[in-house]
């Protein structure tokens, strides 16, 4: 983040956010209410013009006293250990959403000839996705945010999920964009710290899985049997 950490407005978005977290205590409180009460009429109407300086008035010396703690922006990023077999170069990860019915693992493997490419059940991306560009870009994304040329690895996505008519679709690309950024943590451990704090590596667990073949709702009821 460089000097943006020093700057009024994110000391007191920070202040705010660390409020919003219950750390203050009534000393605190008290010397906000003081330092409200000695702004002036027009100095808080100058303030309010920025929609930030006021809160910064009044929270000012909350923000000193919450400067050094450990904010969003500080937190750390786990680097593992590479999982790289030894003979064979390959490092694997794994991706699913919507419940089983997405599940993919990608096999990578460095291409020091430049010559790498991106298949999916052993079919080039373009036949796999139907030739829908913004669903290979979403696939191809870890690379960009890891700074990687794409072409310098081999990378193929076998599909495990149980209900998958067609793969040319958002959910199912998520699913292959998770796995290749996986196998890519696995394969260069750094490149997790760019993937991690872009969220490619993390999962909306809040979204409801859709609806899945054979049941009513969701997964729980089945279907009422019907000859004709």
């Amino acid at each position: 983040m460089g000097r943006m950490t020093e700057t009024r407005a994110f000391k007191t978005e920070h202040a705010l956010f660390e409020f919003s977290r219950r750390k203050f205590n009534r000393e605190d409180v008290r010397i906000m209410f003081e330092n409200y009460n000695l702004m002036s009429k027009a100095a808080l109407e100058a303030d309010s013009a920025d929609s930030y300086s006021h809160f910064y008035s009044v929270l000012k010396d909350f923000s000193r006293k919450v400067a050094g703690e450990d904010t969003r922006h500080q937190i750390g990023v786990r680097i593992d250990e590479p999982e790289v077999d030894l003979k064979t170069g390959i490092a694997v990860g794994h991706g699913r959403s919507d419940g089983e019915k997405y599940m993919f693992t990608a096999i990578i493997r460095e291409n020091r000839d430049g010559t790498g490419a991106v298949t999916m059940m052993g079919k080039p991306l373009v036949e796999a996705l139907d030739n829908k560009s913004w669903l290979m870009e979403m696939i191809l994304m870890p690379f960009d945010e890891a700074r990687l040329d794409y072409r310098d690895f081999d990378v193929n996505l076998v599909a495990e999920g149980k209900a998958m008519p067609s793969y040319a679709n958002e959910i199912a690309t998520f699913a292959c964009r998770m796995a290749v950024a996986n196998a890519i943590t696995k394969l260069l451990p750094l490149t997790r710290i760019p993937l991690k704090k872009s969220g490619l590596l993390s999962v909306d667990r809040r979204r409801e899985p859709g609806q899945f073949p054979g049941y009513v709702d969701g997964k729980r009821n089945k279907r009422r049997f019907a000859k004709r």
